[in-house]
């Protein structure tokens, strides 16, 4: 087998889950560091190494982008977004809470619809009472 291993995306669906590629997305960001901090301390076999690896190199936007040798990945994860704004526009899969409730973005392009008007958003946790 070659390495890296290469798989279709149904053979690395079944293989792995979200968690594990989060996981292995923190380590690669952490090899990162390591050998950055390598190369500032003048290791230049990591630097002639990692210079024929620019084209295939990983990065990470921090919410839902990976790219891989240049092509862009996007994961299925939620992302909360904090308090719904009218002036953000908002996409599948992030959480905003409206009046003490959750909602889910189902939109399948970019959209402003407040929570509870139409399709666009489902209730993922109501609001409870009032603690007192």
């Amino acid at each position: 087998m070659s390495w890296p291993p290469v798989y279709s995306k149904e053979q690395l669906a079944a293989k792995v889950s979200v968690k594990t590629l989060i996981r292995v997305m923190d380590g690669f960001l952490e090899m990162k560091k390591v050998l950055l901090a390598k190369i500032d301390r003048g290791d230049k076999l990591v630097e002639e190494r990692l210079r024929d690896l620019v084209e295939k190199s990983i990065t990470f936007d921090g919410e839902r982008t990976l790219t891989i040798a240049g092509k862009q990945v996007r994961l299925a994860v939620p992302v909360y977004k904090g308090i719904w704004n009218r002036s953000c526009r908002y996409e599948r899969g992030d959480l905003v809470t409206l009046g003490g409730s959750i909602w889910h973005c189902n939109a399948s392009h970019p959209t402003d619809q407040e929570p509870g008007n139409g399709p666009v958003w489902t209730l993922s946790v109501k609001a409870g009472r009032d603690a007192r």
